[in-house]
């Protein structure tokens, strides 16, 4: 009897699980971690990096910072676009980060905070005059 050929030969082993690059993918963009979407796939996660780098010739790290990136240019829009439909948290919100607009803040000096600044300034001085007179001359 022939020996078989060893492309005859089965090999052992789990077969390969599918992974859906389109859920991948949204995943990323949510900031999902490898880890994290190793394990929605049920997979170890080094797998994963590895099924990476086979299906898409780059490294998990280039792939996700990508797929972060797209992510974040969507939320931006998404937020953008309702800002402008008139969410007036939104507006507000765009207004500070991007525009760098703030509430005016009130320098008045309350007399509680007076009262906490003095009580601070007193406790300074008692730490001051007790560290002169525990110091060796």
């Amino acid at each position: 009897m022939a020996r078989p050929r060893r492309a005859d030969v089965k090999q052992g082993g789990r077969p390969p699980k599918p992974i859906d690059w389109k859920i991948v993918d949204e995943l990323l963009m949510a900031e999902c971690s490898g880890a994290q979407i190793a394990g929605e796939f049920d997979m170890d996660p080094e797998t994963f990096y590895r099924k990476c780098q086979q299906e898409h010739n780059i490294g998990f790290t280039g792939y996700s910072l990508s797929k972060t990136k797209q992510g974040e240019a969507r939320l931006k829009h998404k937020q953008y676009t309702q800002a402008l439909k008139g969410n007036t948290q939104l507006l507000i919100h765009l207004g500070k980060t991007r525009l760098g607009q703030a509430e005016p803040k009130d320098g008045a000096v309350t007399e509680e905070s007076l009262k906490a600044f003095n009580n601070v300034c007193n406790h300074i001085g008692f730490l001051r005059q007790d560290r002169q007179t525990t110091e060796p001359t």
